[in-house]
């Protein structure tokens, strides 16, 4: 079983955060990447250096070339279909350029072979919870919001970079998994 191998056991809707194999507490987060940042961007980002973290968290920054487009391009070519202003002439140029993307996952010879992705950035704190969560849920929970403070700080520190994030959820983070 595979589910022996994964990190995940529980997850708590009122509070985004993972219960862990490990004990930990764990909040996840997908966030949009930014293109083009600035010495401002880094600058603000060197603020979650300042965050206090509990001895054995950790905090973690994962870009994932994802190979799986076919959501976007169809967000795409379904945005000149919705327009009943959009000339049949640039319906056909959509479906045509989707299809040139959708063969470009498995390389676009025109930038030398490079496959088409889509690149998700994602943000993680995870933190040691003493509390036993088998034998005491409400202490384990009570115990892991005490640490959703420097969560909030972290998740403040990018939006003042540009970042915004939102909690991967159960079923995304199942979907990105497979």
């Amino acid at each position: 079983h595979f589910s022996e191998f994964l990190p995940w056991v529980a997850y708590s809707s009122d509070h985004q955060l993972y219960y862990l194999r490990d004990n930990a507490a764990c909040w996840i987060y997908e966030c949009n990447p930014l293109v083009l940042a600035t010495t401002d961007t880094f600058k603000s980002l060197s603020d979650m250096y300042k965050i206090s973290l509990p001895e054995g968290s950790i905090m973690q920054f994962m870009l994932y070339s994802d190979p799986y487009v076919e959501d976007l391009l169809d967000h795409f070519e379904g945005l000149r279909d919705k327009n009943p202003n959009i000339s049949p002439v640039l319906r056909r140029q959509a479906k045509n350029y989707r299809k040139f993307l959708s063969e470009g996952t498995a390389g676009l010879r025109q930038l030398q072979g490079t496959p088409l992705k889509n690149y998700r950035l994602f943000f993680s704190v995870r933190v040691p919870i003493d509390t036993s969560f088998a034998t005491n849920q409400d202490g384990w929970l009570d115990e892991a919001l005490e640490h959703q403070n420097l969560v909030n700080n972290a998740t403040e520190v990018m939006k003042g970079a540009g970042i915004k994030s939102y909690s991967l959820l159960p079923h995304e983070l199942i979907t990105c998994m497979y």
